[in-house]
């Protein structure tokens, strides 16, 4: 069964089967290289949007951060708490229960809101996690794709064309999109996100690709992201 759109749809999910996770090292690596790369120090605030069982979200937390974990299913919360996750909140990703601007940074890995066709979609989940982030720092929608642009069991493969428009439409102050594996961490320090290998994992066929789209929060003072996109439509 795929993750679903309701409450119990997520719910019987979780119940029923347990999600695959690199091992805990690759993680490890995967997230460091995130921090170091954008500033994320230990003791800082990060919210794991969709954190689903919060095996990674406890492997963040385990690198220094203060991580809490969002999630729809009270299910996978429960899950989250028997792995180590000390902070945890049920809510909807779209409209998240969190004032502006309160935490240092906002991930996102492969969540729901990311398992779909519409590009306005995953603008819109970016959106939200823009307005929740202090100003300055950053956002990061991480996702898995073939480009093939279509369903397996359990996941939507995005096109590249389909990232790209998503993340350019991104009201931010600056946008990144990269192009690798997190295996590459672990085995290479330093190379996530060399050149070569984002044009590797950008252009070659063949590839199942881990995308990171990192999006900066505007400085401006009251700068509100999500109402200025609705204004925009």
């Amino acid at each position: 069964m795929s993750p679903g759109s309701t409450k119990e749809e997520y719910d019987a999910f979780y119940s029923e089967k347990e999600f695959f996770h690199y091992p805990a090292k690759v993680d490890t690596a995967f997230f460091r290289s995130i921090f170091d790369k954008y500033g994320i120090r230990q003791g800082e605030t990060l919210l794991d949007v969709g954190c689903g069982d919060g095996v990674r979200t406890a492997r963040m937390q385990a690198l220094g951060v203060q991580a809490t974990g969002l999630d729809y299913s009270m299910t996978g919360l429960r899950k989250a708490k028997n792995y180590g996750l000390q902070h945890w909140v049920k809510g909807d990703a779209n409209r998240m229960p969190f004032a502006k601007s309160v935490f240092d940074a906002v991930i996102s890995l492969g969540c729901s809101l990311l398992n779909t066709d519409s590009v306005q979609g995953i603008t819109d989940a970016i959106q939200e996690m823009l307005r929740v982030v202090r100003p300055g720092r950053w956002v990061f929608a991480v996702t898995t794709t073939n480009y093939s642009r279509q369903s397996d069991s359990v996941w939507y493969n995005l096109g590249r064309a389909q990232l790209e428009e998503a993340a350019r439409r991104t009201d931010s102050a600056n946008t990144a999109i990269h192009y690798t594996a997190p295996g590459i961490a672990s085995k290479f320090p330093g190379l996530l996100f060399h050149p070569l290998i984002n044009f590797i994992f950008k252009y070659i066929p063949g590839y199942t690709r881990t995308v990171v789209i990192a999006c900066q929060a505007h400085t401006r003072p009251g700068y509100d992201h999500l109402n200025h996109v609705r204004s925009q439509r």
